[in-house]
């Protein structure tokens, strides 16, 4: 039964085995003709191959099992050495490696066009549209503002009001230091308003192009192929179903329903200390582990230098101590050990061993401990995997083209539709972008978002008043002509000095902001829960403006409480409107150079935090500056600009170069920070800067209106009120000499 046919290449044994002629065979050792049978040659040699088989097969399993072992322990070692010795360059790498990129794979540089702002979504370079186009409104109308300008300089009713020179050319061109109003003024502010309202419509529409063409097929997203539905019952929590539900308006290619599971999601950021306390652990452990003796070499190099010097007679051997030389020999310490001679570098190294040994003990026990945490951390949140949730009411569903997605859309939004669901009309519309989905915020309810709504804005209203009162406090100052008493002298060294004196005006009214600064996005996150990125953005920035806007217009208007003061006559513009502008100016060198451009936050953890990170990873995360609700910060100041220099704008035209000067120095910090520094934010639609157009512009249009009214008519009613306090004074002084 000898197999006669090729034998597969795995199997085949070293020594060939082929048959034999019955009359002849070769013996395999000796090389000579053998008279063994055939039956018996070939049962040798076919157990021959078995036992070379089966001697192979172990030599490989006992060679692959040391190769891996080998190989796993290298990867572990150069895995460790890379994570538990963190590189500050790589995590600059890694940082850098975050930024935004052209198609070659080039950072974007610093000068390019607005397009190249559509990587980050629209939320962003709407914004980026909409302060170029600030930016060329604001000084077109200061240049429109040149004449009265000149006019209100050429008045010279407030040069005589003392203050520090900054101020007295900041008064030198406000409406109050005219002598007398004309018809250009009227014109003027014809012109100017009507170039606010063309801005104002400019920026809606391309708000609203750029929605649209965010549509077409080039930028297509997932979210233009998933509904939001809302209205499911909460115990309809079969994704399935809902799928086949939906199956009869086109192919589902997925759907969930949002289940409400906030106590776990809200677990992950604490796993993600735990987990990072684990690293830590075993980064300092493995650091100690292969870290080198510190005495290991130093003290057996430096006895046996001994030795030889005693050796050739070059030095004398110091006598042992009277305990180790009269104790008996079986009572007496080996150098190794405690208690030992001490000439004997054996009872350092024996110490420095036991030190190390303990060091070493607590932290393995440091890592058993942290490792233990996360065990339990993860049952407990395996076991709450294993509930039974209940639904949110929400869903999403994706179709496999967004015509299918808009058709379901249209017709779900159709009264005529009276197809239900689990006994319930459902709702749907496009659902966000995945990142812009806050996932543990959809269990919350539309009630109980109002009613959080109204809590923080209670607090808020609290916080905001405290800042007011310390702006209030600044302005008793300066209304009580404290500064305005200094004497600061002229030239080089006065500037300077009034430049400090307007500091020290502005940075307790900055201080009153950088308090709204804080608490606002921490009420946001902490108490408001909105279910998307966008929604958390659009009520910081809307809470922001206004409360910074009361804030300012607050302290401004409080001079006119001053008896002395009539309703924004000359006085006022010495006080309220100064502040007005001391705030703009700390706002666009301040706050935005300081605060945006050069985040002092951010830097920090860079140069102080990033070093000191025990991992590579903790290291990167550290280094990266997030974006997080950047867009937001930037939106509401450029909205705390556009109110307050278009209400007053006209008394102060100034306020118009000062915003012009803003919006062109925002343009290029947002490129900076966007392209070079900040991790890129969350895809966002454009709800800002429509509501930019929408809520802030014409508020700040309804303001500029009314204002104007108001700063035309308080000269000549004060002229007046002046010429006939002078009639009356001369009409007694004339009758008192009669």
């Amino acid at each position: 039964d000898l197999h006669s046919g090729p034998m597969p290449r795995h199997s085949q044994p070293l020594l060939s085995v082929h048959p034999l002629p019955t009359s002849r065979c070769v013996s395999m050792d000796a090389r000579q003709p053998s008279q063994e049978p055939l039956q018996d040659v070939v049962r040798r040699n076919l157990a021959r191959r078995a036992q070379l088989e089966r001697d192979g097969w172990l030599i490989v399993r006992v060679q692959a099992r040391w190769r891996g072992y080998v190989v796993r322990r290298a990867v572990r070692e150069l895995l460790n050495r890379a994570v538990a010795q963190p590189d500050l360059q790589r995590a600059k790498e890694y940082a850098r490696s975050l930024l935004p990129r052209d198609q070659e794979g080039r950072l974007l540089p610093l000068s390019c066009d607005l397009a190249c702002f559509r990587v980050f979504g629209d939320g962003v370079y709407c914004y980026m549209r909409w302060c170029k186009l600030m930016q060329f409104a604001f000084f077109v109308a200061f240049t429109l503002s040149l004449a009265n300008l000149i006019h209100n300089v050429s008045g010279g009713e407030l040069l005589s009001q003392h203050g520090t020179l900054l101020n007295r050319i900041f008064t030198a061109t406000t409406l109050g230091n005219a002598s007398t109003l004309n018809s250009s003024y009227g014109a003027v502010e014809v012109l100017v308003s009507a170039v606010f309202t063309w801005a104002m419509f400019a920026g809606l529409d391309i708000t609203l192009k750029e929605e649209a063409a965010s549509r077409s097929e080039s930028d297509v997203t997932q979210a233009d192929h998933t509904l939001l539905v809302s209205g499911l019952p909460p115990a309809a929590t079969s994704s399935a179903e809902l799928g086949r539900w939906f199956a009869d308006f086109g192919p589902v290619s997925h759907s969930v329903v949002a289940l409400a599971n906030r106590e776990l999601l809200l677990r992950m950021p604490a796993r993600q200390a735990l987990l990072q306390s684990l690293h830590d652990a075993q980064a300092a452990y493995f650091l100690a582990r292969t870290a080198p003796h510190s005495s290991g070499w130093r003290l057996p190099l430096l006895a046996g230098f001994g030795h030889l010097r005693r050796g050739l007679g070059l030095g004398e051997t110091p006598p042992p101590p009277p305990s180790a030389a009269s104790a008996p020999s079986s009572t007496r310490s080996a150098p190794g050990e405690p208690g030992g001679n001490p000439y004997m570098p054996g009872a350092s190294v024996a110490a420095a061993a036991t030190a190390r040994e303990q060091r070493l003990l607590l932290l393995r026990q440091a890592v058993q401990q942290a490792s233990a945490a996360l065990a339990d951390h993860d049952r407990e949140s395996l076991s709450m995997v294993k509930r039974r949730h209940v639904g949110t009411g929400l869903a999403f569903v994706s179709f496999s083209s967004p015509e299918e997605a808009t058709h379901a859309r249209t017709a779900l939004s159709s009264p005529s539709y009276t197809r239900a669901y689990c006994g319930r009309r459902l709702a749907a519309r496009r659902a966000p972008e995945p990142s812009d989905v806050k996932w543990e915020n959809l269990e919350v309810t539309r009630r109980e978002r109002w009613r959080r709504q109204l809590a923080s804005t209670g607090v808020m209203l609290v916080v905001a008043s405290f800042g007011t009162a310390i702006i209030s406090v600044v302005c008793y100052i300066q209304g009580k002509n404290v500064l305005n008493s200094l004497t600061l002298g002229d030239g080089m060294r006065g500037t300077i000095l009034s430049l400090l004196v307007n500091l020290s005006v502005m940075l307790p009214v900055i201080l009153g902001n950088v308090m709204l600064f804080v608490s606002v996005p921490l009420l946001a996150e902490k108490l408001e829960r909105h279910t998307t990125f966008t929604g958390k953005e659009l009520a910081v920035m809307l809470k922001l403006v206004f409360f910074q806007v009361y804030n300012s217009v607050f302290a401004s208007l409080a001079f006119l409480f001053d008896p002395s003061i009539d309703l924004f006559a000359r006085p006022w513009y010495t006080t309220g409107g100064a502040l007005i502008a001391n705030i703009l100016f700390g706002d666009a060198i301040f706050i935005q150079v300081v605060l945006d451009w050069v985040r002092v936050g951010g830097l920090f953890s860079r140069l102080c935090l990033a070093p000191r990170a025990k991992t590579q990873l903790q290291m990167d995360r550290l280094y990266v500056d997030d974006a997080d609700i950047y867009l937001a910060f930037r939106v509401q100041l450029a909205g705390k600009f556009i109110i307050l220099a278009l209400m007053f704008g006209t008394a102060i035209p100034l306020l118009y170069l000062l915003a012009a000067f803003y919006f062109w120095l925002a343009g290029w910090i947002d490129r900076y920070n966007l392209l070079r520094r900040l991790s890129p934010p969350p895809r966002t639609d454009a709800a800002l800067t429509r509501a930019l157009c929408l809520v802030v512009f014409p508020l700040g249009m309804a303001l500029h209106a009314l204002m104007a009214c108001l700063f035309f008519s308080s000269l000549p009613a004060e002229d007046a009120a002046e010429a006939n306090a002078a009639a009356a004074a001369a009409a007694g002084a004339a009758s008192s000499g009669g």
